[in-house]
């Protein structure tokens, strides 16, 4: 307002910038003052303010004044559909969230990372399984790495929807690629699995967890490789009998390759805590 007193007229520049403010504060007045200076000198066409607006009426609860600002922009891009998205996701307003994002596929546009977090929110939030496995076999075929974001999205998405074990047993089928190994041995970011690993000991549910177990000890060839492993794993420590502990580091994904990190070293505890709870 002082720069207006002393006047300055505002541009393309100035009303962004403002609304980061108007964002901040989540004011609703506030954002309506500045969409009426935003029509008042007749920028309203200017993408970056139009996104500045769309997410102002968001963050304020005003759904209906953001879907207007939406609508009446004609050259809409993946951007200003992310901010629409994400602001009902964030709202809680999943289902209409989803109805946005298949308008917007409709008009040709592919989701970036942005918005498949959203979208995998939204079906945690309604429950629309059906469409987080489509999103997360998009993101497989397009190869979008699954980082930490992307990543505690999806296993959000699969514990809401009751489907972590399911999830964990695709990852655990998926055949490894060159590419995918290198960058792994490079990351110090859990994978997919271990995130999903993770998840399923935190539910707490014993039939699931020994299911995770058998599974492992499976992959690992408990007749013959197991048996040998945890011998060599209590002869380096300088003991003479196998413990749960030898056990859980043994059967954990990557644990017999190298000291476990620290999310690794987390789900070791967590197993070894539940089984000592189960008495196992």
């Amino acid at each position: 307002m002082k720069m207006r007193r002393d006047g300055f007229v505002p541009n393309e520049h100035t009303f962004p910038c403002v609304l980061k403010a108007v964002c901040c504060i989540r004011s609703l007045e506030s954002c309506q003052q500045v969409h009426s200076h935003v029509l008042k000198f007749g920028l309203i066409f200017d993408l970056h303010i139009v996104n500045g607006l769309v997410r102002g009426y968001l963050v304020s609860g005003d759904h209906k004044g953001a879907r207007k600002v939406f609508d009446e922009f004609p050259e809409r891009d993946l951007n200003l559909w992310t901010t629409l998205i994400c602001g009902h996701v964030q709202n809680i307003c999943a289902d209409e969230a989803l109805v946005l994002f298949n308008q917007m596929v409709e008009e040709g546009f592919e989701p970036n990372g942005a918005t498949i977090a959203s979208v995998l929110s939204a079906c945690a939030q309604s429950g629309c399984l059906e469409l987080g496995e489509r999103i997360h076999a998009f993101m497989e075929e397009k190869g979008i790495e699954i980082g930490t974001i992307l990543g505690t999205a999806l296993v959000h998405m699969y514990a809401k929807n009751g489907s972590i074990l399911k999830a964990r047993r695709k990852s655990v089928n998926r055949p490894p690629t060159p590419e995918s190994d290198a960058v792994e041995d490079q990351q110090q970011e859990p994978t997919l699995q271990e995130m999903l690993s993770i998840k399923l000991i935190e539910s707490g549910e014993k039939e699931r967890l020994m299911e995770l177990l058998r599974e492992r000890l499976i992959e690992c060839g408990w007749k013959d490789e197991m048996k040998s492993l945890c011998r060599a794993y209590v002869k380096k420590k300088g003991r003479n009998n196998v413990t749960v502990d030898d056990l859980v580091h043994v059967i954990t994904p990557k644990g017999r390759a190298s000291v476990p990190n620290p999310v690794k070293a987390e789900l070791l505890q967590r197993i070894r805590t539940f089984l000592m709870s189960a008495a196992l």
